[in-house]
């Protein structure tokens, strides 16, 4: 993930929706990684990252035929900006 981390996740993952729900989108509950620096130190203050899927497919049809197609691995890289926000809560009304 650049910053040292790494993420390794198994299964398909959460679906992205069709379409944008009200506020903000969940965060993914099965895969996801969070950064706790900002990038602001690291060349081009992006940190670089790489991604390495690996599929393997199974298929059949209603009629009885069936095979498996040849694994396939896809690595893709590229440099992602990590800002820092902080807020200060100063007045809390019930």
């Amino acid at each position: 993930m650049g910053d040292g981390g790494s993420m390794t996740c198994s299964g398909p993952g959460t679906p992205y929706p069709a379409t944008r729900p009200a506020g903000d989108l969940p965060q993914s509950p099965d895969c996801g990684y969070t950064y706790s620096t900002p990038s602001s130190s690291q060349p081009d203050s992006r940190f670089p990252v790489s991604v390495t899927t690996h599929w393997k497919v199974t298929w059949s049809t209603s009629g009885g035929l069936s095979g498996a197609e040849p694994d396939l691995t896809a690595t893709a890289t590229t440099r992602v900006k990590v800002s820092e926000i902080q807020a200060l809560v100063t007045n809390v009304h019930p």
